[in-house]
């Protein structure tokens, strides 16, 4: 759910026109894994430590609750050239909106493949939708999604 509105979200304020967006399977695909890594629906997930370890200058003992910043990630600048900006040329491929490994998302696939078939739908139905107010984002500590996605879908009404 907060995968397909961030992504209807940046798509709509990219500047790019979603015909353009998502106009082949290929392209489509880029956009749903860029606008995963830009805005995913997760920015941080905890795990406890196994065992005590060190990295990146920190040490960690067994039993620590470890914050894994997924988002941030997304936008380390050693991955990801301009990770500032959502670039659909890039194609987000490497992004961990999912996580990783054996921690990765086992409903990953199903998001995304229902991104990849309904947002050329949504894009194609209503070539016009536009933002009408600024978003805001929800309070929740570990999910990162809209309170509410306010458009105008560009439809002329006949009655």
């Amino acid at each position: 759910m907060h995968s397909f509105a961030n992504c209807i979200r940046a798509v709509l304020l990219s500047g790019t026109p979603p015909k353009q967006t998502f106009s082949t399977p290929q392209k489509t695909i880029a956009m749903v894994e860029e606008t995963l890594r830009f805005d995913p629906p997760l920015h941080m997930f905890t795990r406890y430590a196994m065992q005590d370890f060190s990295a990146f200058g920190h040490e960690f003992k067994a039993g620590d609750v470890v914050g894994l910043m997924l988002a941030g990630a997304n936008r380390d600048p050693h991955k990801f050239e301009d990770a500032g900006n959502l670039d659909a040329e890039r194609g987000g491929i490497g992004n961990l909106s999912f996580g990783a490994g054996l921690h990765f998302c086992i409903g990953a696939p199903l998001a995304k493949l229902e991104m990849v078939v309904a947002l050329p739908i949504l894009f194609a139905q209503f070539p016009n939708i536009k933002l009408t107010e600024p978003t805001i984002y929800a309070d929740r500590y570990h999910f990162h999604g809209l309170q509410s996605l306010r458009v105008n879908l560009g439809v002329i009404n006949d009655g």
